[in-house]
């Protein structure tokens, strides 16, 4: 029966604390509360501010990537048609390697100039493709190094990686 009576006296007691603090407390949360939104507008004023500062420059740095992106595109199917042209190229090479041992073994065992006239001028057939592929490739790279000359004031302007990091390739 005390004990109940105990809880009461107890919890008069509490409410009497919590009168005589809360005012005091109330006005310093208010306070504190006023200085936060102050804060926080600040906050959002300051990062308006920087966001107008820097638009342009987000918007000149996606197109950028979005330039990158097309060269490194560029490079890379120039690159592989280069890889595919000295496929090609040595492909003809072994055969124009092939073709001067069949004529080698003919004009050997063969004194018909006929078949040795085929050959030859078989050979010159091949080395005409054989130079039209060496064009080829060279018109190929040419294009690659332009593409990597285009690019090249771009890093010199400090926008990422160009393709010199690809130049080891």
């Amino acid at each position: 029966a005390q004990e109940w009576r105990a809880h009461l006296s107890q919890t008069k007691e509490y409410k009497h604390v919590i009168e005589e603090t809360f005012p005091p407390a109330k006005t310093q949360l208010e306070k504190l509360g006023a200085e936060l939104a102050s804060l926080l507008e600040r906050i959002h004023s300051k990062e308006a501010f920087i966001n107008s500062q820097f638009e342009n420059r987000a918007a000149d740095y996606q197109a950028q990537q979005s330039q990158l992106k097309e060269i490194r595109e560029q490079y890379d199917g120039l690159n592989e048609t280069v890889m595919n042209l000295t496929i090609e190229l040595r492909v003809t090479s072994e055969q124009l390697d092939k073709v001067k041992n069949e004529m080698e073994e003919r004009s050997s065992t063969v004194t018909d100039h006929a078949p040795v006239v085929k050959l030859k001028d078989a050979v010159k057939r091949l080395k005409a493709d054989t130079l039209q592929m060496e064009l080829r490739i060279g018109v190929v790279n040419h294009t690659l190094m332009q593409a990597k000359l285009r690019q090249r004031p771009a890093n010199r302007r400090g926008n990422g990686p160009g393709l010199d990091a690809y130049e080891e390739d």
